[in-house]
């Protein structure tokens, strides 16, 4: 590897790329062993190791994690670069002697708070599997004169101010009825971005200091690009995925193939994408995904609203396989499921649809917006954070 000079400040963003490769020898094993005290047989034992599961010894996992390291020091973005937290996966085994393909991508920088995340893979090149993910967050050092100068207390105007000392949670379907209602709670204690469509936000979160409007159209191809420029540099604590395409009236088998398209996309390649967004730019501390469902889902399945109730039960199912994928940076992924709500979709029901509907349930009235409002806080809450891939059904004990 040819020595680095690293990247200038005012060069760091986010998307920028730079990989190289390296042998891993037996020497190199021996050595990290012998430094680290880590002298575990699977390591260094060719007779041991053969008789194991694995047949062959194996590279250290943190001896992977510290040549990842040297894409942060050295190249993205090197120079006064200081490493700030570290999370690290391992999805296959490295057998040496081998030749690594390490790559790397500053997944997003605040050049304000002059902080960013990277995301380093090493892969195999003979076998072409990944064995390791590395996720760094780091910020950058004083060199000599130069003084770091706080953004939080540097002048500014007091929105911006706000904005630097809150996290920032992203609210699809913000102008609807439970959208606005959610970010009329969170806009207390986030900066909150709403995605709007057709119809903008309310005249009141218009006004608010630390609410900002995105119009983006969610089924529009390339949406995602769309959406991440529209972010920027961002970082993200959480996306809350209440937007969807209504609740048509109808069975499955006369349903129009836009329909079903449009349904299935609200609860499968839409919160996929928000996942990914949320991903890159968690700071990999802890973060949110929680979208909105509906007991109409896999609870309650509402025969005369076909593809509404598929698409809700397709998001319960996409959310439990976001789970376990997210959490490799400590991102929770869950669902609320509120039964019948008088407003939204509901809006029109009239005073007798309504207190039949009460009638259903044990507790005696309808779940009301403030009940989806009081289960997004808590799942945003550090209450929840060993909370995830769960199904939060707001059905009053209606079964």
């Amino acid at each position: 590897m040819a020595d680095s000079v690293g990247i200038p400040r005012e060069d760091i963003r986010a998307g920028l790329r730079f990989e190289f490769e390296r042998d891993i020898t037996e020497q190199d094993v021996s050595l990290f062993a012998n430094l680290s005290g880590d002298r575990n047989a699977l390591h260094i034992d060719a007779e041991y190791a053969s008789g194991t599961n694995y047949g062959g010894r194996i590279v250290h996992g943190t001896l992977q994690t510290g040549i990842a390291s040297a894409m942060l020091g050295m190249y993205l973005p090197g120079g006064p670069v200081l490493l700030g937290g570290i999370q690290a996966r391992f999805p296959a085994p490295l057998f040496y002697p081998a030749r690594i393909l390490i790559s790397g991508r500053i997944t997003a920088w605040n050049p304000d708070a002059r902080g960013g995340r990277l995301e380093v893979t090493i892969t195999n090149v003979a076998s072409n599997s990944r064995t390791a993910e590395v996720f760094f967050s780091f910020g950058l050092h004083e060199h000599g004169r130069e003084r770091w100068v706080d953004p939080v207390a540097s002048p500014t105007a007091e929105k911006d101010l706000r904005v630097a000392k809150r996290p920032t949670v992203l609210v699809t379907g913000a102008s609807g009825a439970l959208g606005s209602a959610i970010c009329r709670s969170l806009v207390r204690r986030y900066h909150v971005i709403g995605v709007v469509h057709q119809r903008p936000l309310p005249a009141d979160l218009e006004a608010a200091d630390d609410m900002d409007a995105v119009s983006l159209d969610l089924f529009a191809d390339q949406f995602e690009s769309v959406l991440a420029s529209a972010l920027g540099e961002r970082k993200l604590y959480a996306v809350v995925h209440a937007a969807w395409a209504g609740a048509p009236a109808g069975g499955l088998l006369r349903a129009a193939p836009e329909i079903l398209r449009a349904q299935i996309a609200c609860g499968t390649t839409i919160p996929v994408s928000l996942a990914r967004e949320l991903f890159d730019r968690c700071d990999g501390v802890r973060g949110r995904l929680v979208a909105i469902g509906s007991i109409a889902g896999s609870h309650k399945p509402h025969v005369g609203k076909g593809a509404y109730s598929l698409g809700k039960a397709a998001l319960e199912q996409t959310m439990l396989l976001l789970a376990p994928e997210v959490g490799r940076k400590s991102i929770t992924a869950n669902v609320v499921s509120p039964g019948f709500i008088a407003a939204g979709i509901n809006a029109a029901a009239t005073d007798r649809q309504q207190l039949m509907e009460a009638a259903t349930i044990p507790l005696g009235r309808l779940c009301i917006p403030q009940d989806v409002v009081n289960a997004v806080e808590y799942l945003l809450s550090d209450a929840a954070d060993f909370v995830s891939g769960q199904n939060l059904v707001l059905s009053g004990a209606q079964v």
